[in-house]
């Protein structure tokens, strides 16, 4: 479903550490994009929780192993997002209505079961169907499926309950969004009609779906469910690492990209992908260097870093140096150098390292040597005015071009930067005051009041606190 009006339609608040984009719903929620098929086409996108992500996601999987590790740190996030990406053109298939048969009896009672195999308006006949031997459901699921397989053309089809407890028909031989296959009674009927039982009169086809890029991937996940604020994703590649990273620098996200590239520890290269995106200065993305990859599907340090951190009231907690657990160091067979960890921070990439029994992350930046702290307190503080002000314009009878309305905007901007400064993510000194610079009703243009929108410019100044990575201190000892 297409999202209607924004509040940032109505009430656009800007801190100007980068171009103004449309909001997050939330701060507090990863999207994990998956190219798997745990996440169906039909649902594309999953929320599970710490008690039942197990119940959802096989155990084997790269989902349960990316959920394990979120849920799993020192802080626990309420929830995940599991994001569908169609990199492959994915199967067609069809879900029985959720009325099917499940008494074990009334299946093994038949032995002349038939039904079609509907692909595209043509049918293929299945019939001569023995259930008599099967001792449990998932054993009739399976015979129905040997039955099917030896007739019908794609002999990789198959009929099973998936992980949300629908039966499903799919071809996976038949991809792309021109194909849909379902299954019908037989025509002319022989047999004991399976389709009944299996409630295909309220079956779901579902069309199979052509591959898409990452950016298509966010957008279509985005329009169902855009509450998450942070985006990871389980693509390598270079090529989808440039266009996750040009997608998420147009949203008010945060993303992290993970590369086992190894020229992105060598000084000397220039065109790896963790120096591209430095090279753009891409201010919402940040990187992980973690080496054979491919070697430890199951290791998401992305996803340990975020589950350590999110929780966290927004801004108050770095980024770097919280300790992870269920995640090793950035190098596969020994630990990187302190060299090669300087090339890649030099790259603005982040690295996972461990000092003692302490694994984490190093060093918090994003590839435009943002934290990203402070851009997840920036969108904070955004966010807490903009609703602030468009809660008050909906309260009340009526705002308008006068000191009582600036007086309202003042106050909400106040609130905000104090709470600001007790997460630590603005200082108020002497010397770096934060500050509230609201005009008076009466500075306002005729043309600006006749244009109904209020626009104020540098309304307020305030200074990033930054966080300290290392330490660098030098005394003297007198005997």
């Amino acid at each position: 479903m297409a999202k209607g009006v924004q509040i940032e339609d109505r009430v656009d608040v800007q801190a100007i550490l980068q171009t103004a984009v449309p909001p997050a719903d939330s701060f507090a929620k990863n999207l994990f994009l998956i190219d798997s098929a745990e996440v169906p086409t039909d649902k594309r996108v999953v929320e599970v929780t710490r008690s039942d992500f197990a119940d959802v996601f096989d155990s084997t999987g790269l989902a349960y192993a990316y959920a394990q590790t979120h849920f799993s740190q020192k802080r626990t996030p309420d929830s995940l997002l599991v994001g569908r990406y169609i990199k492959a053109a994915s199967p067609t298939y069809s879900i029985m209505g959720g009325d099917y048969e499940t008494t074990l009896a009334i299946w093994t009672a038949i032995s002349d079961g038939s039904l079609a195999v509907d692909l595209n308006g043509t049918p293929t006949d299945v019939t001569g169907i023995d259930l008599a031997s099967a001792t449990t459901l998932e054993q009739v699921w399976a015979l129905i499926t040997a039955a099917i397989q030896a007739v019908f053309a794609d002999t990789s089809a198959e009929l099973a309950v998936d992980n949300f407890d629908r039966l499903v028909f799919t071809s996976p031989g038949n991809t792309g969004a021109t194909n849909t296959v379902q299954l019908k009674p037989v025509s002319p009927a022989t047999g004991t009609d399976l389709a009944t039982l299996l409630d295909y009169l309220n079956q779901t086809p579902v069309a199979g779906s052509a591959a898409e890029s990452i950016v298509d991937a966010i957008d279509a996940v985005e329009a169902i469910d855009s509450s998450g604020y942070f985006i990871t994703m389980n693509s390598y590649t270079e090529a989808d690492l440039l266009l996750f990273a040009g997608k998420i620098e147009s949203m008010e996200k945060i993303g992290i990209v993970m590369s086992d590239d190894t020229d992105i520890k060598d000084p000397a290269k220039t065109d790896d992908p963790f120096s591209q995106l430095k090279a753009l200065g891409y201010k919402r993305t940040a990187g992980i260097y973690y080496e054979s990859i491919s070697s430890r599907p199951t290791m998401f340090p992305d996803s340990a870093g975020l589950g350590a951190v999110m929780p966290a009231k927004e801004g108050t907690t770095k980024f770097c140096q919280e300790a992870l657990v269920g995640v090793t160091g950035s190098g596969y067979s020994s630990p990187l150098s302190k060299g090669e960890s300087d090339v890649v921070n030099d790259k603005n990439g982040m690295v996972v390292e461990f000092v003692g029994d302490v694994t984490y992350w190093f060093d918090g930046l994003t590839f435009g040597g943002e934290e990203i702290r402070i851009m997840l307190g920036r969108d904070w503080f955004v966010s807490t005015i903009r609703n602030a002000i468009f809660a008050y314009t909906i309260q009340q009878p009526l705002t308008a071009f006068d000191n009582e309305t600036l007086t309202a905007i003042a106050g909400f901007i106040s609130d905000a930067g104090e709470e600001a400064i007790l997460r630590r993510i603005l200082v108020n000194t002497a010397e770096r005051p934060f500050s509230v610079n609201l005009p008076d009703a009466d500075d306002f243009t005729q043309a600006e009041r006749a244009s109904h929108k209020m626009e104020v410019f540098d309304a307020f100044q305030a200074y990033l606190n930054s966080a300290v990575n290392e330490y660098k201190i030098i005394g003297t000892w007198t005997i």
